[in-house]
């Protein structure tokens, strides 16, 4: 029986990643389908195994600031890139364009001060781990800085857009010339992780900061063949030589 992690019986796609140990900075990446949900015989290989970059703390919990790439089955969601739609044969997945005005909120510590100093504020009420956008780079809440001022921390996010801005078209080396967003924080708590996403990079001996990295033509491959409609799901598994 193939070893694709504890996917849900819903799910019918499934990316797996598979780390050497728990301090590999790469792995290997292989996908498979199966027709009948629950069906733990019927996974069938559709590409690879071929080779990806993993996180610079290898595999495990993925905490903030860790760089760990984390370990166990993940939805796949949103799927986002630096083409328009009309790049790709078809696509059953959402995507959006990524652009100058995109961008990924990373302010752990912001919100994490906001959780814990302001009464009834829920990281759902948060854009902590989601897509924002705004023509200017995102800054803190100007009712928040009245009332905190200094002791409030700055906002960390990342843009989404080509490192180039001024290019139209998309960078030779981006990282999100092409992306998945893996749920790995579905309740996005501060601290417990972010922006993790399955990315295109051409050196895939340069570890990512916890995300799983492949190259551009066999990502845009797996994204033509996922579908929303089977529940896809990235699964990084530690393969341990001593089976731990």
């Amino acid at each position: 029986m193939i070893d694709v992690g504890d996917v849900p019986d819903k799910c019918r796609q499934v990316v797996v990643v598979t780390a050497g140990d728990q301090d590999s900075t790469t792995g290997q990446l292989t996908y498979y389908e199966r027709v009948k949900p629950g069906d733990d015989n019927g996974w069938k290989k559709v590409g690879g195994p071929m080779k990806c970059a993993l996180g610079e703390g290898g595999v495990g919990v993925a905490d903030d600031n860790t760089g760990k790439t984390p370990e166990g089955p993940f939805p796949l969601g949103l799927s986002l890139g630096h083409y328009l739609p009309d790049h790709f044969i078809h696509l059953k997945m959402n995507y959006k364009f990524a652009g100058n005005t995109d961008w990924w909120d990373e302010s752990v510590k912001y919100w994490t001060f906001l959780l814990e100093n302001e009464d009834g504020l829920k990281p759902a009420d948060t854009t902590y781990n989601q897509w924002i956008v705004s023509k200017a780079k995102p800054v803190r809440d100007p009712k928040y800085v009245a009332m905190y001022g200094r002791d409030l921390p700055d906002r960390e996010v990342e843009s989404l857009a080509p490192k180039d801005q001024a290019k139209s078209h998309p960078d030779d080396n981006s990282d999100y010339n092409l992306a998945v967003f893996v749920d790995h924080n579905p309740t996005r708590t501060p601290g417990k992780g972010c922006a993790i996403f399955l990315h295109c990079r051409k050196d895939l001996d340069d570890p990512t900061e916890g995300c799983v990295a492949i190259h551009e033509p066999q990502l845009k491959t797996i994204m033509e063949w996922l579908d929303l409609a089977k529940t896809p799901y990235m699964s990084v598994i530690v393969d341990d030589d001593d089976g731990s």
